[in-house]
């Protein structure tokens, strides 16, 4: 999976979420058998713990994001060493005429 097939997985996930607790918030507010205030106050708990759960995954996602591209700054960071020491050995090889 490249960069643009990840960036994009990962927008679909956040609309997806964003999305479903949307559609969850209004079919409750519909259904909700309560008096006015009640349905306020329970719609305030309710969007204070929906936010607070939201800002927790987008600090795990972030942390998740974080890690991988360590990880692959690590990798492409050890590739380009294993790279530029066998071209170096090849040119001493060649200038040589151990070829």
């Amino acid at each position: 999976m490249d960069k643009s097939q990840r960036k994009g997985s990962t927008k679909r996930l956040i609309f997806g979420l964003v999305l479903g607790l949307t559609t969850g918030a209004i079919t409750a507010i519909l259904l909700a058998p309560d008096s006015g205030a009640n349905l306020r106050r329970l719609i305030l708990g309710r969007s204070t713990a929906i936010r607070e759960q939201g800002l927790s995954s987008y600090i795990t996602l972030s942390h998740q994001l974080q890690e991988r591209y360590s990880e692959a700054l690590a990798e492409s960071r050890a590739a380009y060493e294993r790279a530029k020491q066998e071209l170096s050995n090849r040119y001493s090889r060649a200038k040589s005429g151990q070829l």
